[in-house]
């Protein structure tokens, strides 16, 4: 866990955050022998109780409207923002696109078919929001208002099928990537996109789309606003 950015969960010195991405493990380990220190002390629950450690409750980062869906489907309620987080919000001009909003969570049902690791209509509608989002400003935490730029903004997909079309589509300079080369960052506008069609289309099982730690990962490097774009079909599962 970086501290610098946020605070999640943590036991004695920094222990980590279990609702955030595990680190890659080879090979088979039988009973719990394959989990990390803070794995075996949470024991299946998402944050720690008071008796083993310490819970640290305030987020840096998240504007309290995505802080309250963070805490509250990650982080059983106990995660609040810092009061100054309220002033991270975009200015978002008349003209700007209808989804791009000043802060909190915006889920978009966009319908496609036959995609699995790539979405060329969710390409579209990320390029559209990127362009109009590079036309707006933002505030940060001293009410300083800025304009937006490259490094505002972080556009994530699942697959790198779809980060390398992402590229491909986007200016030069977009931070593209999956969930976990961003682990750890944060920026003004996250876009998501959730790339596959239906569940007949998984390339993986639905785990690995649906986890809650990539959900939380993705979401959470927001400070202002999250855009999830994603096909109804993987709802109706």
């Amino acid at each position: 866990m970086d501290t610098s950015l946020d605070t999640r969960t943590t036991c004695d010195a920094c222990l980590g955050d279990k609702m955030e991405l595990s680190q890659p493990v080879q090979g088979t380990h039988p009973g719990h022998s394959g989990d990390s220190a803070l794995e075996y002390l949470l024991d299946g629950v998402s944050t720690i109780a008071a008796d083993p450690g310490i819970f640290l409750a305030t987020s840096w980062r998240m504007h309290p409207q995505v802080c309250s869906f963070i805490s509250d489907a990650m982080y059983d309620a106990r995660l609040l923002p810092e009061p100054a987080n309220s002033t991270l919000v975009l200015k978002v001009r008349a003209d700007a696109h209808s989804l791009l909003r000043p802060s909190g969570i915006v889920h978009v049902s966009l319908d496609h078919t036959g995609g699995s690791q790539q979405s060329e209509a969710e390409a579209a509608l990320v390029k559209e929001l990127y362009r109009s989002a590079l036309m707006q400003s933002y505030t940060d935490r001293e009410g300083e208002v800025h304009r937006m730029t490259a490094d505002n903004i972080l556009v994530v997909a699942p697959y790198n099928v779809q980060v390398n079309l992402l590229k491909k589509t986007l200016p030069e300079g977009a931070r593209v990537g999956t969930v976990d080369k961003f682990q750890g960052q944060e920026a003004e506008l996250v876009i998501v996109s959730m790339v596959t069609s239906s569940e007949d289309d998984l390339p993986r099982n639905i785990e690995f789309l649906y986890s809650r730690n990539r959900l939380n990962v993705a979401i959470s490097h927001a400070k202002c606003t999250a855009v999830v774009i994603y096909n109804a079909a993987l709802t109706a599962i």
